[in-house]
């Protein structure tokens, strides 16, 4: 569900969107304990944060109803651990406004760069300046940062929603969970 809820970039995005595009309900617990059926009708604006959140509201989301469609290169041996680079080409459907709005960022960007690797006995920090030292050439063409895959929060969450969309994730976020209790 993480996954889903990060966006969603598959392989077949070019030609279908992204995952949440296609999210009909969650059901959820808030922070209030509060079992809740969440919908774009019935709880829009926490179905809007739900889908492409990092900053947003944190609730338990115990299922989730989705349609369905039908249906790279290793960094090699300098990487402290075994890593996946992969380059998606966006555009298409990904790049598509979906028909019940949500916030997944980075609709317009070209092209999505992503660094995967395990964390079995890593130092986390060695990593993270392994990541900044691959990721330092591509600056001059970053959007932002993916909602998925990457590590903690702080300056890692900066730039992945717009001031917009962050304003209004911290606002769904007060209204349904006031004491930060899923905040992590």
């Amino acid at each position: 569900m993480s996954y889903t809820l990060c966006g969603g970039l598959g392989i077949l995005g070019r030609r279908y969107g992204w995952a949440a595009d296609r999210v009909r309900a969650f059901d959820v617990v808030t922070a209030r304990a509060q079992p809740l059926r969440v919908t774009a009708r019935s709880s829009p604006d926490l179905f809007w944060a739900l889908l492409g959140r990092r900053q947003g509201p944190r609730a338990v989301v115990t299922a989730m109803e989705a349609g369905l469609v039908e249906v790279l290169a290793a960094t090699g041996p300098a990487a402290p651990v075994m890593c996946v680079l992969q380059l998606n080409h966006l555009g298409g459907a990904l790049g598509e406004e979906p028909a019940v709005p949500n916030a997944v960022p980075h609709r317009r960007a070209s092209h999505l760069v992503r660094l995967l690797s395990g964390l079995d006995g890593t130092d986390r920090a060695a990593l993270r300046g392994y990541y900044d030292r691959v990721f330092e050439p591509l600056a001059p063409w970053r959007a932002g940062r993916a909602a998925a895959f990457s590590f903690g929060g702080g300056d890692r969450t900066q730039g992945l929603h717009t001031p917009e969309v962050a304003e209004r994730l911290r606002e769904v976020r007060e209204r349904y969970d006031p004491a930060g209790l899923f905040l992590g």
